[in-house]
């Protein structure tokens, strides 16, 4: 099923080539550019500019010279590092996890948790909301039928459906083989030694402990020690708790825990009020529909970086931000899914977006260099569609989205159309061609174009800078920029 666009809004770029780009957003599926944090910034709001001050000088000092202990994972800023990243961590960067929720119960009420602690009677196990699994086998099915490398099982509080977990570590390792990384989260409150043996007889591989929740307890902790190959600290980066993070350290190091992960505060409509009490500034970015980050959890999560750093801590501690989730998470998501709704003009780009070229009068073009630099066509459209997921119940969700059922689970994959650029002339073709279905750097676009033209010092000057600016306009669709 696609959704039509919205209207266009036309872009001037440049002089010398004078390139006209026309971009259609699909409003309630637009994914723009990250916003500058200073558009936050209003004069009414005096502390809100303070707490982008701070922000900003925790992210200089955590990527200053001082520190070059941080290293950035996937070669992007926004998942700084320590030392190491747990297997698990390397799995969801690539878009090769499956996050299991296993139950919605808990036996906790935190003030960050974005979900209800009430499991109802007809829960069943689901993964990206409506993909969901009636029997341990239909999970097995689903999971051998994408490229996963990665598989963890979250709530609600998993050990409060032990049982259920314990089956589908098995049933994985049973179909699979060690094929899988296993994870489990917790809050420790029902893990018992007994518990562990049989989840790590079973296959499990690592256990990740959210000690926030049990006000820093580190009795479950030291019990997993003694068992689990990987143990994991996981917590949200809360500013309250910042120095006892700190104090904490050198005592996780030494217990053996291996990882440290800090995620970023998000608000949504449960914990909202729980949050705003606090005085947390929140960023209503229109890069995100919900789960909108905390500002003051990113400074808290750098500050503990940052002195893990100063002190030549060994433990691997990473930053979990929420735009990288967007990015690398998103990306994983249509990448897994677009091949299910993909038509046969279409191909798949580097972040999982289904990628159409059209010339003006509606003509399919394919990927070849002659069709898009030879049509007699006044222009060529580049349009960009993204995958989604969507409960398919009753006759008439399957009606929307024929032929891309996924029956067992109770999901059918669609797309809606995200963008759609107009290249209106036959260098802005010969751009996008090099840049993105031949994949040239911008450096080997520019000595291709420069030689195609016999360009002089000056007009090659100009060519380059056009070449950022065109390949600046494809991010996101095309590709994930390096920097923020």
């Amino acid at each position: 099923m696609e959704h039509s666009a919205g209207n266009a809004r036309v872009l001037q770029l440049g002089e010398s080539v004078a390139l006209q780009i026309a971009v259609l957003c699909h409003q309630a599926n637009q994914e723009s550019p990250s916003q500058d944090i200073s558009q936050f910034e209003t004069d009414k709001n005096p502390p809100q500019k303070k707490r982008i001050r701070k922000a900003r000088l925790m992210n200089e000092q955590c990527s200053g010279s001082n520190h070059e202990r941080v290293k950035y994972a996937f070669d992007h800023i926004s998942k700084p590092y320590l030392n190491d990243l747990s297997p698990g961590c390397l799995t969801c960067g690539k878009g090769t996890w499956a996050c299991v929720f296993i139950s919605h119960s808990c036996s906790r009420q935190c003030f960050f948790c974005l979900r209800r602690q009430k499991e109802p009677s007809n829960f069943v196990p689901y993964v990206e909301r409506d993909i969901k699994f009636d029997f341990v086998d239909r999970f097995i099915e689903f999971v051998g039928s994408f490229h996963f490398d990665g598989i963890s099982f979250s709530g609600g509080e998993p050990f409060m459906a032990y049982d259920r977990v314990l089956t589908y570590v098995r049933a994985i390792r049973e179909a699979f083989g060690s094929m899988h990384y296993v994870w489990v989260y917790t809050n420790g409150d029902h893990v018992t030694e007994d518990r562990l043996v049989r989840l790590v007889e079973g296959g499990l591989n690592e256990i990740r402990f959210d000690v926030a929740a049990r006000d820093y307890d580190l009795k479950p902790v030291s019990l997993a020690l003694k068992h689990v190959p990987i143990v994991t600290v996981e917590i949200p980066s809360i500013t309250e708790d910042v120095e006892r993070v700190k104090d904490l350290l050198p005592r996780l190091e030494s217990m053996g825990v291996r990882y440290i992960n800090l995620h970023q505060l998000m608000v949504n409509d449960f914990n909202e009020s729980e949050l705003l009490s606090r005085g947390y500034t929140v960023l209503r970015d229109k890069l995100y529909t919900e789960w909108f980050p905390v500002l003051e959890s990113e400074s808290a999560a750098l500050e503990i970086l940052n002195h893990a750093a100063e002190n030549n801590m060994g433990i691997g501690i990473n930053y979990c931000s929420r735009i990288y989730k967007h990015l690398f998470q998103g990306r994983g998501f249509r990448r897994r899914y677009a091949p299910l709704c993909r038509t046969p003009n279409e191909e798949v780009t580097d972040t999982g977006y289904l990628r159409r070229l059209n010339a003006s009068g509606d003509t399919d073009l394919g990927g070849k260099r002659v069709d898009l630099l030879d049509t007699e066509e006044d222009s060529v459209s580049v349009a960009y569609y993204a995958p989604w997921v969507a409960s398919a119940t009753g006759d008439a969700a399957k009606e929307s989205c024929p032929n891309q059922i996924m029956g067992a689970y109770g999901a059918c994959v669609g797309k809606s159309r995200a963008a759609q650029f107009v290249l209106a002339n036959q260098v802005a073709r010969l751009f996008f061609q090099l840049l993105f279905v031949e994949q040239y750097d911008i450096a080997a676009a520019y000595e291709e174009v420069s030689a195609l033209f016999e360009l002089g010092p000056d007009e090659r000057k100009g060519i380059y800078s056009e070449l950022r600016e065109f390949h600046r306009r494809f991010e996101t669709y095309e590709y994930i920029p390096h920097s923020l």
